[in-house]
């Protein structure tokens, strides 16, 4: 059926789900983005005929296709009202912002889709958008982007290096959504394409705990910095395929006390960091005996380097201020420390890494004698933020 798509904001996810989303002819979308991003992409689009994307398909095959957008606006009274379905392709420090605008405008049993939600995103929702509209939308959220990609030539050439095979994620539907006759998980596959294959069926909460960048990234990072002696290196180490046995080790670890903080709060079976690498890069991984190998085997993964800065003479530091620490603490590792402060779960290898991390970014979540209680913790997606500090507060958003 036909669906009017609007995607939020103008970086590489965003441009890639442009290109693929329009192949379906019945689908009307448009770009929401900064007046800046609006202007740029408008004329980048009107010079080269529409985005072209190119690269893998997640099988054997690639992806070759150029389409435009109906409409790029800064203006969200020109999309929101007449939406199906809002897919925020953006940083998750932005959503707030976003939803604050946005939330005036929308229509009972719109679908927003966080792609990737990242997490605290459900308890964002409920609080920018009032309880009664937050149980009148249906709420979609992703683990992860469905693709590795870049813009070669922004608003013009875009590249997928890598598809996910199969992408978790939940799907919340609202009486709204149907009464309209709206099939969100359907229109979201439909817009993607074969490929990553979704399976929408974890509760809610999951991808609130089972931040997958939350769990990678800050560990990688401390696993290659921790004991680094703060002398410039002569390169840029290998980020992903650069790991060794012990950091591997440490995710499992974290996953595992997640997994611990689940079942406190009612959420079992939670995947395992194996499973989810299989099933999102399936024949990319060329050994997937052990998460370590699963990692440092992946296609998907191959000449990714650590975020670093020049420091002169050829020479280079580690950029701590990059999003895998910046985005992936405040909206990652510290919201599932609230979320285990209210399961009352110790978490060991968590305090570590959120410890060593929020030192590396200049803020306080965990305090000198290991409480929760941060001056920074107002600021993060952590439950406690939005006044939820027991069980029954926090399951009423579920």
């Amino acid at each position: 059926m036909p669906c009017n798509i609007v995607i939020c904001g103008g970086g590489n996810g965003a441009q890639v789900l442009t290109a693929l989303a329009k192949r379906e002819k019945d689908v009307k979308l448009s770009i929401l983005t900064t007046p800046e991003e609006t202007a740029t992409l408008n004329k980048a689009i009107g010079e080269n005929g529409g985005i072209h994307v190119v690269g893998n398909d997640g099988e054997d095959g690639t992806i070759d296709v150029k389409n435009a957008p109906d409409l790029v606006t800064s203006d969200p009274g020109a999309v929101i009202p007449e939406a199906d379905m809002i897919i925020l392709v953006l940083p998750a420090f932005v959503h707030e912002l976003l939803l604050g605008q946005i939330g005036p405008l929308l229509k009972p049993g719109v679908a927003i889709v966080g792609m990737p939600g990242q997490a605290g995103f459900e308890l964002v929702l409920r609080d920018r958008l009032g309880e009664a509209l937050y149980h009148d939308i249906s709420i979609l959220t992703l683990a992860s982007l469905p693709w590795a990609c870049r813009f070669t030539e922004y608003g013009k050439e875009a590249s997928i290096i890598g598809t996910k095979v199969k992408l978790g994620g939940s799907a919340v539907i609202s009486a709204s959504s149907s009464a309209r006759g709206l099939q969100p998980v359907e229109t979201l596959q439909r817009v993607l394409g074969k490929r990553p294959v979704l399976d929408m069926n974890y509760p809610l909460m999951t991808w609130s705990l089972f931040n997958l960048n939350a769990v990678v990234h800050p560990t990688v990072l401390y696993g290659q910095w921790a004991e680094w002696d703060g002398k410039p290196v002569d390169k840029s180490p290998l980020f992903y395929q650069g790991i060794n046995e012990e950091t591997a080790g440490r995710m499992e670890a974290l996953a595992a006390e997640i997994a611990g903080i689940g079942k406190a709060l009612g959420v079992d079976g939670l995947p395992t960091m194996l499973q989810v690498y299989i099933d999102i890069y399936g024949s990319q991984i060329k050994d997937s005996s052990s998460l370590y190998k699963a990692i440092t085997t992946n296609a998907g993964y191959v000449g990714l380097t650590h975020p670093v800065k020049e420091a002169g003479d050829g020479k280079f530091l580690p950029n701590f201020e990059y999003r895998y620490l910046t985005e992936d603490i405040p909206n990652g590792l510290a919201v599932i420390k609230g979320f285990a402060e209210i399961a009352q779960v110790v978490t060991p290898t968590l305090d570590l890494l959120l410890k060593w991390s929020q030192e590396k970014i200049h803020k306080e979540y965990l305090t000198s004698s290991g409480r929760f209680d941060g001056k920074d913790v107002k600021d993060s997606r952590a439950p406690q933020r939005f006044g939820l500090t027991t069980k029954a507060d926090l399951m009423k958003c579920y």
